[in-house]
């Protein structure tokens, strides 16, 4: 009963992460998602439209109030109404996280997280643990989708082999290859070097043939390239998960691919600061977005500081950091960024492709780069002795590693065996090379070619050699752009002060203008305002830090930032996290992921030891003894409170009136009152609680905030309150009479009484001086529209507001009446409480001598504590997904 899941709806690439405490196996919440797809193609299409505009809503509410930020309102200052409509939780407060476009580490598949399923509205998918896949349209239904689960012989979730292929779902993203580029390489004569002859002819000597840098690799690497290093082997362990989960699918252009290739060409660069989590204000840390000391405002021109990935923005100004084109030059380089670089057509094309484009550009010699986040290609062109471009590759190198055994997924990404050379022809004799094709690199002779093992010792440290490439080839980029250039105002010893004076962004400004200043940037990594380093020390863990407030010199070791369970720091030390988009303070990004830890030094900032706890979630919960106050929480609701406060204060006001009925079965109403089960198939916007059947008529209330309340939404309100208790009448589990239920509708304190009743086929008899309420019902319950069997028991076409006294008592009176006598059942024919009639004829399919229990009408019954009991198999859960 305790098996606890993660519901993702997918809709305008943004997931939408549920939390599901029980029945989260697929016999229980699987089969509950399945069962609200229709099968027939209207309905399916008329389904698919109605999610796609509810999420879509969502999702606009969310670009719009939260993901925008107006840096001329003060933060600090926002009241709490303010903060809460600035939260994510105000596009709905049952959200485990904010909708970004992706699903971060902590939601997959763990001990407490046993099954995932998502939804996806864009694709048109189901998917179980982001590995078996369905297409939504044609996934079977009635449990048969569920025997198409399997794992591999690694655990890993797949589906069966013998799955119908048109019912499978292709996630993958599929590239278009020109054929046009396919004759245009062949022309171009492109020639592949092996990764050693690219590296000594274009960079720098090196043996290649190690997989992980050494001890003694490490000790003889500049300081500068060992401390980027390091920051980009900590980025491949914290988003290792995700591009293993999501990379396959996504396309070049898409925000997540743009980013996250961005970051690996932004610390290959050296554009990059550091910046210290723990002196930011992490209030709107949830929202994507920190805000940085008043004494950093100079510098940075906003307090805002966005969070990598989470796309928080300036009123304008585009999210993230990366350029929003696939091709673009940074440091000197050409870029271009294509997916799916382990296919050989896609990797030709990509090289051929940008070579074209710098060509195109009119450069007769440039560098180019085809980065697809997980593998790498460098290309250097240059003008032959004949006028013609010379051209050189590097083979594909990987920079994250995943094969058959480390990846999580039976069908994830996998770094190709070998760096063959299909594809492209290496040229045995080139006449028109030049006569000079080494680069100048002010770091190369300090690389030493020693490397200690064959194999690596863990995925991330696969990428070490890719990287340290890169590095090289920027660095020969910028060297081969400024050479012989100089400053015609300062001179060097000049520069040189200025420098150490700058702030960072002057500081890497300065590094890209002339060739001194580009040394001195190489021998000098400016951390921050605070801190560079300046050098190694005894071990390749050591470095030497510049104070340079003080000029004192520090050794401090570097480490990987790490956490225990509580999520407290397990060694003391300086925790730095890497900013990106150094060009534009207006689109940086902290990579809060990533952390490194330095020892022996601290920010000059005061820390913040406690963040102010921000808005949180409620639903209802009985409680025992109940507190009495809690049941006037509806009339003294603030507007701001979001919509589970809501279904909490409902929860209490019915329990107390339940409790003013007197009747010795009602001290038991608020622990039978009991949210719906699945509470992650509710629309967004919807709260529900109910009853059993066979307690107090098992009536139902929905709830919405007032904020939503309009004419439209009132009658969008009622149309789904039809369709969810159509469900519930369609339910072949009945053996007991019942004539229907009474169902309470509000917009917060906006309420409407309704009695739905069950079809019949003759209209029976009703009690004598009848009420209007009961002939309508009678009238109404031979009609096969659900629709008009809803009937109004208060009559009135505005609703009734609790906080009218006349209105309130008339509610009540009902409510009482129905508690009072909790262990009857209303009869709307004859305006009396009854016992339950059993049916004749043996209608009931369920078991013999059981009456309906709480699973079997989807009513959560609030036990937390269900792994220690047995977990229900599912085999008698029957309509839990309506109720």
């Amino acid at each position: 009963m305790g098996t606890r899941g993660l519901l993702f709806i997918r809709c305008r690439g943004r997931y939408f992460v549920i939390w599901n405490q029980f029945d989260s196996y697929p016999e229980g919440l699987g089969d509950a998602i399945v069962h609200e797809i229709p099968t027939d193609p209207e309905g399916y299409r008329n389904w698919l439209n109605s999610m796609r505009e509810m999420y879509s809503r969502s999702a606009q509410k969310f670009e719009d109030q939260i993901l925008t930020v107006d840096v001329n309102i003060e933060q600090d200052d926002l009241s709490i109404s303010e903060r809460r409509a600035k939260s994510y939780l105000a596009v709905d407060d049952r959200l485990e996280y904010a909708p970004i476009q992706t699903i971060m580490n902590r939601f997959s598949n763990d001990l407490f997280i046993e099954w995932t399923y998502t939804i996806d509205l864009d694709r048109e998918m189901f998917a179980v643990d982001d590995a078996a896949c369905f297409k939504l349209s044609k996934i079977p239904h009635g449990g048969q989708w569920i025997r198409y689960l399997a794992e591999d012989a690694r655990q890993r979730r797949k589906l069966r082999d013998n799955t119908p292929k048109d019912i499978i779902a292709d996630t993958l993203w599929k590239p278009n290859v020109d054929p046009h580029l396919k004759v245009l390489g062949q022309a171009l004569n492109i020639e592949l070097l092996s990764l050693t002859d690219f590296a000594a002819e274009t960079m720098l000597p090196l043996d290649l043939d190690a997989a992980s840098p050494s001890t003694a690799v490490k000790q003889m690497m500049p300081a500068r390239i060992n401390f980027l290093m390091t920051t980009f082997l900590q980025m491949c362990r914290a988003y290792r998960k995700v591009l293993d989960r999501f990379v396959l699918g996504w396309e070049p252009s898409c925000f997540m691919f743009r980013e996250m290739a961005f970051a690996v060409l932004s610390l290959a660069a050296g554009e990059v600061f550091f910046e210290y989590p723990e002196v930011l204000d992490a209030k709107y840390g949830p929202n994507g977005y920190y805000l940085l000391p008043n004494t950093r405002t100079e510098n940075y021109h906003t307090r805002m500081l966005p969070r990598f990935l989470h796309e928080s923005h300036l009123p304008g100004i585009e999210p993230g950091s990366a350029p929003k084109n696939t091709s673009f030059w940074f440091h000197n380089v050409l870029i271009h960024l294509n997916s799916r670089l382990d296919l050989n057509d896609v990797e030709e094309a990509s090289v051929v492709a940008v070579v074209n484009d710098g060509l195109g550009q009119g450069y007769e010699e440039f560098y180019a780069m085809v980065l697809s986040i997980l593998d790498v290609v460098l290309i250097r062109v240059q003008k032959g002795r004949d006028g013609k471009p010379y051209i050189r590759r590097s083979p594909l190198m990987p920079l994250f590693e995943f094969t058959d055994e480390n990846s999580g997924y039976a069908h994830g990404p996998r770094t190709r065996p070998s760096q063959s050379q299909q594809g492209l022809n290496k040229a045995d004799c080139h006449d028109a090379k030049p006569e000079d094709t080494s680069l100048e690199d002010g770091d190369a002779s300090e690389e030493d070619d020693d490397a200690a093992s064959n194999k690596s010792a863990e995925p991330a440290a696969t990428g070490y050699f890719a990287f340290m490439l890169m590095y090289h080839f920027f660095n020969a980029a910028a060297a081969k752009r400024l050479s012989g250039t100089r400053s015609l105002l300062f001179p060097n010893e000049i520069l040189s002060l200025i420098m150490d004076f700058s702030d960072m962004r002057t500081y890497l400004a300065l590094a890209q203008a002339s060739a001194f200043c580009h040394e001195i940037s190489h021998h000098k990594l400016r951390l921050n305002d605070d801190y560079a380093v300046i050098g190694s020390g005894e071990d390749p863990e050591t470095f030497v830090l510049e104070d340079l407030h003080s000029g004192k010199k520090i050794h401090s070791k570097l480490s990987m930032y790490q956490e225990n369970w509580l999520g407290r720091a397990i060694a003391d030390g300086l925790k730095l996290s890497p900013v990106i988009g150094v060009a534009d303070t207006d689109r940086l990004s902290i990579m809060d992921d990533v952390a490194i830890q330095l020892s022996d030094v601290t920010p000059k900032d005061p820390t913040l030891s406690e963040t102010e706890e921000g808005p949180s979630r409620e639903q209802y919960g009985w409680s025992f003894p109940p507190n009495e106050r809690d049941g006037d929480l509806i009339f003294n609701l603030p507007s701001y409170a979001y919509l589970g406060a809501v279904e909490n204060a409902w929860g209490q006001y019915l329990s107390k009136l339940a409790r003013d009925a007197g009747d010795p079965h009602s001290r038991f109403f608020s622990t039978m009152l009991r949210n719906r089960l699945y509470r992650c198939l509710l629309p967004p916007g919807y709260r529900e609680l109910g009853m059993e059947p066979f307690q107090c008529s098992g009536f139902h209330a929905f709830f919405r905030h007032e904020r939503d309340e309009t004419p439209e939404e009132w009658e969008r309100t009622l149309q789904y309150v039809v369709r969810q208790l159509s469900k519930l009448e369609a339910r072949p589990r009945v053996r007991f009479q019942r004539w229907g239920h009474p169902v309470i509708v509000a917009f917060s304190t906006k309420v409407k009484l309704f009695y739905y009743v069950f079809h019949r086929e003759v209209k029976p008899a009703i009690c004598s001086n009848a009420k209007s309420y009961t002939i309508e019902i009678a009238a109404k319950c031979t009609d096969p529209d659900p629709g008009s069997r809803l009937v109004q028991l208060i009559a009135g076409e505005d609703p009734i507001d609790l906080k009218d006294d006349d209105g309130r008592m008339k509610f009540e009176s009902w409510i009482i009446s129905l508690c009072k006598n909790s262990s009857l059942q209303y009869n709307p024919y004859t305006e009396q409480f009854e016992r339950d009639a059993e049916v004749d004829g043996g209608e009931d399919n369920g078991e013999d001598g059981e009456e309906d229990n709480a699973e079997d009408h989807g009513w959560d019954d609030g036990d937390d504590g269900g792994e220690d009991g047995e977990e229900d198999n599912g085999e008698d859960d029957e309509g839990l997904e309506d109720y």
